[in-house]
């Protein structure tokens, strides 16, 4: 009887201590788990914020274009190489700003021609609105 009354015991307390293994496992797999999620999530802030960084910096440089002004973008350097294809000459931006550089006139107007009877404008510049 005191036999069978010590292997209920050692049996109780195996299984107790292999539920309590099992616990364990289980607590540190929640763990690895919710550890998992914060590490996924800090991941994805910092890779948010390296972004917002960049795009802030791209503004400040004033080379941030959005969706759809990169496919009007994409559209006109199409559009540009198309007609280089069909033979078109077009003018680069070199050549455009050379062609029209020339000295500023500032204050240099032609004057109007008075009208020789009434000694007025020939035209003035209310009928010109």
């Amino acid at each position: 009887m005191q036999e069978a009354l010590k292997k209920m015991k050692e049996e109780e307390e195996r299984i107790k201590a292999e539920e309590e293994a099992k616990e364990k496992a289980a607590e540190l797999a929640e763990e690895k788990r919710l550890e998992k999620l914060r590490l996924e999530k800090e991941k994805k802030e910092r890779d948010k914020q390296k972004k917002k960084e960049r795009i802030e910096r791209l503004k400040k440089e004033g080379k941030y274009l959005s969706k759809s002004q990169k496919e009007a973008k994409a559209r006109a350097e199409a559009m540009l190489a198309s007609m280089i294809q069909q033979g078109i000459e077009v003018p680069n931006k070199e050549a455009l700003s050379e062609s029209n550089r020339g000295k500023v006139k500032y204050g240099v107007r032609e004057r109007k021609k008075k009208d020789q009877a009434n000694g007025k404008p020939l035209r003035s510049f209310k009928s010109l609105k």
